[in-house]
Parts: C-alpha cells; sequence; structure tokens
C-alpha cells in the first residue's frame, strides 16, 4: 500500500485504497461530501467502529493500535479501503 496520511473520498472511491502508516498517525479524510467514514466493509459499520462519522468537512482519525483497519462507507458500499497501523 501507500504510505501517508491524507485519503481522499472524491468520486465515489477512496483513493489510496489501501495505506501503511506508523502507530499514532492522524490520517485525515478529504473531499468527504456525501459520505461517511466508517470502520467496516461493504457500508456496514464493525461491531465498536474507531471512526463512524458523515462527512462535509475534512475527518481527522489517529491510528493508535497497530493493526489492520477496514474503512467503508455506509452510503456507498462499493467504497472501501484499508489501513495497516505498525508499531
Amino acid at each position: 500500500g501507500e504510505t501517508g496520511n491524507t485519503v481522499s473520498l472524491a468520486g465515489n472511491q477512496f483513493s489510496p485504497t489501501s495505506l501503511t502508516i506508523p502507530a499514532g498517525t492522524t490520517v485525515t479524510f478529504t473531499d468527504t461530501g456525501s459520505h461517511t467514514v466508517t470502520e467496516g466493509s461493504n457500508g456496514q459499520a464493525a461491531d465498536d467502529p474507531i471512526v463512524d462519522e458523515t462527512g462535509g468537512a475534512d475527518i481527522e482519525v489517529t491510528f493508535d493500535e497497530p493493526g489492520t483497519y477496514s474503512i467503508t462507507c455506509k452510503i456507498h458500499p462499493e467504497m472501501n479501503m484499508s489501513i495497516t497501523v505498525e508499531g
């Protein structure tokens, strides 16, 4: 995956679709418009999502715990990405 800390939601897709970051990194989701940034997949939120916010402005999420996080949009279930957090 790509490295960096900005993810665009323009064009009904997450770009990049995979991101690898060190623990403690804050990721900024831009172009959020009529989308959500939700931990989960295929439009379904995870049981206890680290983030579940509706757009309209940039959404910043800090990933402190190592692991792989799936991110989706509840409005557009075809929008999915993964974020790998390295400890």
